[in-house]
């Protein structure tokens, strides 16, 4: 009797008595007689519980850390992958894993030299290769991989295998990416903010030295024309400090209800004189538009600039649309998909005929002073700002873009439940009126500043202490026996902000009232004024008549207590 042939080994389950299965690992082998007639079959089957185990618990491992395995034989030319390979490369399982050409025609045309290299280096010096190549999926996206793999000689030196792993680490690119962005954001955010904040005084010098020239000249009307240009140029300059705290998210906004369809009738007529009459010029506003929480001026530079964008992206000559929906953005993926919460939202989106943006620029456009427009047409803070304005209004920016079709801009603000007017200031020259004579405090640490504001207050007709900071300031204020008010900048010098100031002087005397100006109204400062008891802050560059008016409502035509005009400075 002899045994003969046999089977190769091959995976079956085995079903108990009870019901259940056990996996087993199968091989069978013939026996003959001497007569070379079949005798019997042999079976051997191997308990594969435990191997199987330990194979979904490796294959749930890999699918957790987005990690898979692969080796290729270079003797048979053959490859294997394991099923999170499969995953990753989004080939059905069980499909035939990509050979070395297979994986350089989807690796990222920029990455393939790398890569060759790598391997060949990898194979002449017998060492590991570990590092991260891009692969372009069929739809476009791009995935970055980590790969790690050897190499395996031969006796003869030649190379027999090639294994190793790849991971997928897109998401975390991603996020390294995003935190890179902000933490740019942020330095850049801290770099405006700082010049937002010496601009402002130096326009607050400007300004101040028009309006005292205005009212110490009352019968010049060249000098009131020539002051009302300053005015404005400062009003202008005050615009674009706002602009700039806006793109570094540091700027205190003031949102209120706005009536979407009114808000656009408004501003059409602006943004069509803007774009010229080669642009026609298309807006869409559904019958009930819900109004928007924003604010208002941010809302129309914001409008204005993705406006003025498209205009150029068209050379002069296209086609602009303006369109709002009304948008319910649900849980999950539609929330996700807009990296936006769950709500209801405005939708305003600017659509432009223009050239569009390659997805590299699209990359890079809401990137701060990131501009495809030639050294001095533009600052490359354009989509920053807007982009600014929405997150710190609780919305989003999208961007859509195609090479040779246009580019559309979406503007996600959040709804309001009630449609509201929108009510336009306009701006009204008022007579300054003095109050009753007091005793100022003005803590001030810019001199000219310093110096100009101490003088539009006693042209206002009050007694005036100054000082630098708020050592100087409690100094002032031990050696006179009646103060009346504190006028007090925010950011002073040596360690004591304006708010600890206030309190300071408020536990001597407490009936002091306390006027704030700051050049920089940031949130975070706001927030803290808001926890002070005061009674006005005012932003720079100040108006006088605003000053004259709260100076008013604040102590009226009381002429009680009333002190002596006279100047007093701090030694």
């Amino acid at each position: 009797m002899g045994q003969q042939g046999y089977t190769d080994p091959f995976n079956v389950n085995f079903l108990r008595k009870n019901g259940t299965t056990v996996p087993a690992n199968v091989q069978l082998w013939r026996t003959y007689d001497d007569d070379d007639e079949h005798a019997q079959t042999i079976t051997i089957a191997r308990d594969m519980t435990e191997a199987v185990q330990a194979e979904e618990g490796m294959k749930e491992a890999q699918q957790i850390a987005q990690l898979g395995s692969w080796d290729f034989d270079l003797i048979r030319k053959t490859g294997s992958w394991s099923h999170e390979m499969y995953r990753i490369f989004e080939v059905e399982v069980p499909g035939r894993p990509l050979d070395y050409h297979g994986l350089m025609e989807i690796l990222h045309p920029d990455d393939r030299d790398k890569f060759a290299q790598d391997r060949k280096r990898a194979d002449r010096e017998n060492i590991p290769v570990n590092d991260i190549y891009r692969i372009v999926m069929s739809d476009g996206r791009t995935k970055y991989l980590r790969f790690n793999f050897r190499t395996i000689l031969g006796a003869d030196g030649a190379v027999i295998k090639r294994l190793g792993t790849a991971q997928d680490i897109t998401a975390i690119r991603e996020l390294e990416d995003a935190l890179r962005h902000t933490q740019k954001l942020q330095t850049v955010g801290q770099l405006t903010a700082g010049i937002a904040h010496d601009f402002n005084n130096i326009l607050g010098v400007i300004s101040s030295n028009a309006q005292y020239l205005e009212m110490i000249v009352t019968d010049s009307p060249d000098v009131n024309v020539t002051v009302d240009r300053v005015v404005r140029a400062v009003k202008r300059g005050a615009k674009l400090t706002d602009q700039m705290l806006s793109f570094s998210r540091k700027q205190a906004l003031a949102p209120t209800q706005i009536d979407t369809a009114s808000f656009l009738e408004e501003l059409t007529d602006t943004v069509s004189r803007a774009l010229g009459e080669e642009i026609t010029m298309d807006v869409d506003v559904p019958d009930a538009p819900w109004s928007v929480m924003a604010d208002e001026t941010q809302l129309t530079n914001a409008l204005l600039n993705l406006s003025l964008n498209g205009r150029d992206a068209m050379e002069g000559a296209g086609s602009l649309k303006i369109r709002v929906q009304n948008i319910d953005v649900h849980e999950g993926e539609d929330a996700s998909a807009r990296n936006i919460e769950a709500g209801s939202y405005v939708a305003i989106s600017v659509q432009d005929s223009g050239t569009g943006m390659t997805q590299e620029v699209q990359d890079q456009a809401f990137e701060p002073f990131f501009t495809t427009k030639e050294i001095g047409a533009g600052s490359g803070l354009g989509l920053s700002m807007v982009y600014g304005f929405a997150d710190q209004s609780g919305g989003t920016v999208t961007l859509d873009s195609e090479v040779g079709v246009g580019t559309t801009i979406t503007l996600y603000l959040p709804a309001t439940d009630q449609q509201g007017e929108l009510t336009l200031a306009k701006p009204q020259k008022e007579s300054v009126a003095p109050p009753a004579v007091r005793t100022i405090l003005l803590v001030e640490d810019q001199p000219d500043l310093r110096v100009i504001n101490e003088q539009v207050l006693q042209k206002l007709g009050h007694r005036v202490i100054t000082a630098e900071d708020a050592a100087s300031a409690m100094l002032a204020v031990s050696k006179v026996d009646h103060i009346d008010a504190a006028f007090l900048d925010i950011i002073l010098p040596g360690g004591v902000k304006g708010i600890e100031l206030a309190a300071r002087l408020r536990d001597t005397r407490p009936s002091l009232k306390i006027l704030f100006t700051t050049g920089y109204a940031a949130r975070d400062v706001l927030d803290k004024i808001d926890h002070v008891e005061h009674d006005g802050l005012f932003r720079k560059p100040i108006q006088i008549q605003d000053v004259s008016a709260r100076l008013g409502e604040i102590f009226g035509a009381d002429k009680s207590n009333v002190t002596d005009v006279g100047k007093y400075t701090a030694a």
